[in-house]
């Protein structure tokens, strides 16, 4: 507030009160002044590190969103981020990749890499806890391992969870149902597709339509039947189209990403929503064309023809979708544009809050 003798604030060690500023008040003296003393509070401050500067200060962005589903408090927790290759390297066909990095200019996004994002969607009702794909769990990467300080800001210790759900098992799904050799979630069961499960402990996993490395495949192989060992006497192997506590829950299978990949229907009290999981991985480019796909899906052929069918359903019926590496929260709807689709984020709505 301004007045007879209020002055402005100047950080670090340079001061106003030595400008001989009183009855005699000179303004273009103090005009002078004031870019002086903020100059020589910045030397300081660069010539002094016990000195903070307020405009190093860094800010971390919300990880949490709160919504409503019916009677089901929902959030969308960040378990971080992380960049793909470039669509150059990681999406196929090849023979497309020009117009790819075309329709990405035209939508000004980046076309060095894929911003891959990593929500978490977690549900309340009742005395029912649900968390369905908990991310990568705690890792030493600042970049990941996020849950748990979301979990934390709403109050939901892991002991709490009733209930967890597995897409399929890739580390940033699975990874977060694992802690120190234990579940993360020691009274929650665990739901899976049988096919899931089924494939990663087959004699011989079937990658031969797969963009993947060979040379990654015996240790995520290894990694995941060791986590599902940990996790057997917890888990609860599902068929395609089960319904789960009243109605709430319906798992689907849309293969391809995985054997057994699956999305999950949230229902209650007339309202829908529909987490994809991985369905896609990038806001633009598998919805500008459903037949693009990114080279870490197991099958491709059976991931485009679910997208498809997913999409031409779900925007007929303007659902309201969750995509787990879609731009945070993760909410919005899927519209059918001329041969291809397009995401419609839904607009952060801070009355929810």
């Amino acid at each position: 507030m301004w007045g007879k003798t209020s002055l402005p604030l100047v950080p670090g060690n340079a001061s106003l009160s030595n400008m001989n500023i009183g009855s005699s008040f000179n303004r273009r003296k103090f005009l002078t002044a004031v870019p002086a003393a903020l100059a020589a509070s910045y030397a300081s401050t660069q010539a002094n590190p016990s000195i903070p500067d307020p405009a190093r200060k860094t800010l971390k962005n919300p990880i949490v969103y709160r919504f409503e589903i019916g009677d089901i408090e929902a959030f969308s927790i960040s378990d971080g981020t992380l960049r793909f290759g470039s669509p150059a390297v990681m999406m196929y066909p090849e023979d497309q990749r020009p117009l790819m990095k075309t329709v990405l200019e035209q939508e000004v996004e980046p076309t060095d890499y894929i911003p891959c994002y990593i929500n978490v969607l977690v549900l309340r009702w009742g005395k029912e806890v649900a968390v369905i794909d908990p991310g990568f769990g705690p890792d030493s990467r600042p970049r990941f391992g996020w849950l748990a300080d979301g979990l934390a800001q709403i109050g939901i210790t892991p002991g709490q969870v009733t209930a967890s759900f597995l897409s399929h098992a890739h580390i940033d799904h699975i990874g977060g149902l694992v802690t120190g050799g234990k579940p993360a979630f020691p009274n929650a069961a665990m739901y899976v597709l049988q096919t899931e499960l089924d494939f990663w402990f087959g004699k011989d996993p079937d990658f031969s339509q797969s963009h993947r490395s060979p040379g990654e495949l015996p240790r995520l192989i290894k990694g995941n039947r060791e986590k599902f060992e940990i996790l057997k006497p917890q888990t609860q192997t599902v068929k395609d189209g089960v319904v789960l506590f009243d109605g709430r829950i319906t798992i689907s299978a849309a293969p391809g990403h995985t054997a057994g990949h699956a999305v999950f229907r949230i229902e209650s009290k007339g309202q829908t929503l529909l987490h994809i999981a991985d369905l896609v991985h990038h806001s633009i480019l598998m919805f500008h064309d459903p037949n693009w796909i990114i080279g870490l899906d197991h099958h491709p052929a059976a991931s485009v023809a679910s997208r498809k069918r997913i999409f031409q359903k779900e925007s007929g019926l303007k659902t309201r979708l969750f995509g787990f590496h879609l731009p945070w929260p993760g909410l919005g709807h899927v519209a059918q544009i001329g041969t291809g689709y397009r995401w419609l984020p839904e607009s952060i709505r801070w009355e929810n809050t």
